[in-house]
């Protein structure tokens, strides 16, 4: 059956969508400020998937915008890769400060990159909200397909089994590493199975499946780039340090990392 939309919810619909885009697009212009990058070297605290993540929102509201009829396949993408922008966001709101405190920023710059990653999780969650009412705009169709009790089990599994198993087989995480991995990884791609489970329709459940399958394959992506490039996201040394206050001398040994680590060292 043709999916089919009256005007008012077209037009909203669209309106939606396009907010959607906007907020990817502020996103991104956060990402671009001076105060999301060190004002020592050309690191950041973000991994290099959130670039990505950004990217596909943006687009999938364009795509909204113009075919409304792809609404709710496009809030599906939003929602998770959304979740998992501001899970990053959040964990950054950290990072940021923990960069200062180990000399990778100046400490000025820590706390205005812990601000900006605070309004990067806000508009992120924005996104989902709006993701959440492009859904409900989207064309009603019957549900014809009951719940899946694995996939809501696997997402159950996901959502508790990877920032446990972090903890436990990596010496190297420590325990904020549990709740790191959860805001990054596996909440968000907790979220896509459950979808994945209860959607009605079985090209909406492919949907969610295939947003979980993009996201993770990102993700193998930045890792085995890690070794080249490193896992975090770079901006070019010194970007923008004039708008900002320079608070002081790099780090004393003359030396510009790469990135800060990704987990926190466990304590002995």
């Amino acid at each position: 059956m043709t999916a089919w939309l009256s005007d008012e919810r077209r037009t909203r619909t669209q309106s939606l969508a396009l907010l959607i885009t906007l907020l990817a697009v502020m996103v991104a212009g956060i990402l671009a400020l001076p105060g999301s990058a060190s004002d020592y070297t050309d690191a950041t605290v973000y991994p290099l998937m959130l670039p990505p993540a950004v990217l596909i929102i943006g687009v999938a509201g364009l795509v909204a915008a113009y075919r409304p009829s792809t609404a709710r396949a496009v809030a599906v993408f939003c929602g998770v890769n959304g979740s998992q922008v501001a899970g990053i966001a959040m964990v950054a709101t950290r990072d940021w400060l923990n960069f200062g405190g180990a000399d990778e920023s100046s400490r000025q710059r820590a706390l205005v990159g812990s601000w900006l990653a605070l309004a990067i999780a806000v508009i992120a969650v924005g996104a989902v909200v709006a993701s959440v009412m492009v859904y409900r705009c989207g064309a009603n169709r019957p549900s014809i397909l009951p719940p899946q009790p694995g996939m809501v089990t696997a997402g159950l599994a996901v959502a508790a089994g990877l920032p446990i198993s972090a903890y436990v087989f990596w010496d190297e995480a420590g325990l904020s590493a549990v709740g790191q991995v959860a805001l990054w990884w596996s909440l968000p791609w907790a979220a896509g199975l459950y979808a994945a489970g209860v959607l009605p329709t079985k090209a909406l459940r492919a949907v969610a499946l295939s947003s979980l399958a993009i996201s993770v394959a990102v993700t193998v992506g930045c890792a085995a780039a890690a070794p080249v490039h490193g896992f975090g996201l770079r901006l070019p040394y010194g970007f923008g340090s004039p708008l900002l206050h320079y608070a002081g001398p790099g780090p004393s040994d003359g030396s510009r990392r790469s990135a800060a680590p990704i987990f926190v060292r466990r304590s002995a």
